[in-house]
């Protein structure tokens, strides 16, 4: 089994998409469709000192969508020299620097852009991604309905489709989240009958919560505490455990699962009694395949010391025995501080004036606060021998994890190694020695694993992290809190 990413999953849910056979002479439709990678297979057999500026910037943006950025910024590079004014380059530089996690060259290109021509649109998508990712949800979705209104050839493309999925479900308001399902089921009505029924199906699943914000907690009362599953030969320390009408399921704690609430028991998914939507498309870290499943949404779930109400969620069958009954994000909570400790090996969701009182007792230097990016998993700011980046808390991995191309922007020593999976499957990769600190505490590593992550890269802007940081790194020593509040990760530690 891979050590890294066991968890670490992005949810697809343009099923049923159209193939385009034989050579595509519309290249942009191709990215209006959201097919990045096809762009970059089109253009790579192209000569690029042939290409027009539009066919290069096309080409390059592409590649920063399909975690190629490196590639992408060598290509840019001359043209922001040729071009310094140009708003379609400095739009793709904004695309380009997002994707490699520079998120203040990134602002800057797209401020840029905007400023020279304030409609221009592929500097309105880049803004929209950049302030989902600064958890600006609001920001984002004014950027969103601005270039939903355009009458080019934006209004019901597949990239827009997907851009206001990630807006709205950042949003958690299941009335906004259902109308664009359904229009977008009508776009795409006489070209794809699977795909409409899919959409169609994801339409009517989100009547059921009414007008009830998404993802909400209830607790009775201020602090509650769930104790890990000691003793229960968990294969993860922050496993707990639910019991429902008497059957007791694993729950593993996973802030790595993109869609928040994963269900892989059929009993337990049963007991839940879901409304089920259309069918997904799922990449887990422990597969080198998709998966299919089914969007559902949960009325309740009852952890006992919690209830999870309005939840959408999906059900995916065990791709293998190993698998935990349930992967729960609870960074995904919204109006409760929650607290992983894995010091007392608990979780604990605390109102926030609670959570401020027990900080509070804590002396100078004992914790750090962090600013928490990401729309989907939680990302912190990170330093690596001098060099800032951006780190992912995935308490669905195992322990620390650099991304290849980071690493060799270091020039760090990188040692050739090979795994074998069970199924014979070769997977190689690296070792290295690191020093790296988040906020004000130190994390040192004779050997981590180096991995290209390439198979981890938001569909989207093709960002991936630098650091993936798992419970291994954390257990025994460390507090992680996540403040939905003041948007912050806080690291604390009792020693």
């Amino acid at each position: 089994m891979m050590r890294i990413l066991i968890f670490f999953c992005m949810i697809f849910v343009t099923v049923g998409l159209q193939t385009i056979a034989g050579e595509v002479e519309n290249v942009e439709q191709l990215y209006l469709d959201a097919q990045f990678a096809r762009v970059v297979e089109y253009f790579e057999k192209k000569d690029y000192s042939a290409l027009s500026l539009p066919g290069k910037l096309l080409f390059i943006e592409s590649l920063a969508r399909t975690s190629k950025g490196l590639q992408a910024e060598e290509k840019l590079k001359p043209l922001l020299v040729e071009n310094p004014s140009d708003p379609s380059v400095l739009a793709a530089a904004g695309a380009v620097y997002f994707s490699l996690g520079e998120l203040n060259k990134s602002q800057g290109y797209i401020d840029r852009a905007l400023e020279i021509e304030p409609g221009f649109d592929k500097a309105i998508l880049a803004r929209v991604m950049l302030l989902l990712f600064q958890q600006n949800f609001i920001g984002a979705k004014q950027a969103y309905e601005i270039l939903a209104d355009r009458d080019r050839g934006w209004p019901g493309s597949e990239i827009l489709f997907l851009t206001g999925i990630d807006v709205l479900r950042a949003g958690r308001n299941p009335v906004e989240i259902r109308n664009l399902y359904k229009s977008h089921a009508q776009t795409v009505k006489k070209s794809n009958t699977k795909y409409y029924q899919n959409l169609e199906s994801d339409s009517r699943m989100y009547k059921h919560p009414g007008q009830n914000i998404l993802f909400q907690v209830e607790t009775g009362s201020d602090r509650v505490v769930i104790p890990f599953a000691a003793g229960k030969k968990s294969p993860r320390v922050n496993t707990i455990l639910i019991t429902i009408k008497g059957k007791t399921f694993k729950v593993l704690l996973d802030t790595g699962n993109a869609t928040g609430l994963l269900i892989h028991n059929r009993e337990l998914n049963e007991l839940l009694k879901p409304k089920t939507g259309g069918r997904t498309i799922t990449g887990i870290g422990t597969e080198s395949g998709m998966l299919d499943g089914y969007s559902q949404y949960y009325k309740s779930v009852d952890f006992n010391a919690f209830k999870l109400l309005y939840v959408n969620g999906i059900y995916l069958p065990k791709p293998n025995p190993d698998f935990p009954d349930v992967n729960f994000n609870p960074a995904c909570i919204r109006n409760r501080v929650v607290t992983i400790d894995f010091v007392k090996n608990e979780i604990v969701l605390q109102t926030k004036e609670q959570f401020e009182k027990n900080l509070s007792s804590y002396p100078q230097g004992w914790y750090t606060r962090l600013p928490w990016y990401g729309n989907k998993f939680p990302y912190v700011p990170v330093t690596v021998m001098k060099k800032k980046g951006l780190a992912v808390i995935e308490t669905g991995a195992e322990d620390i994890a650099l991304k290849l191309d980071f690493v060799k922007g270091l020039q760090m020593e990188l040692i050739p190694k090979v795994k074998y999976l069970a199924n014979g499957q070769v997977f190689k990769y690296h070792h290295t020695a690191v020093l790296l600190s988040i906020g004000r505490f130190f994390f040192q590593r004779e050997e981590v694993e180096v991995w290209p992550l390439d198979r981890f890269f938001d569909p989207i802007t093709g960002l991936s992290p630098d650091v993936v940081i798992g419970p291994n790194a954390l257990e025994g020593e460390f507090v992680v809190s996540f403040d939905p509040f003041d948007k912050q990760v806080i690291f604390s530690t009792p020693k």
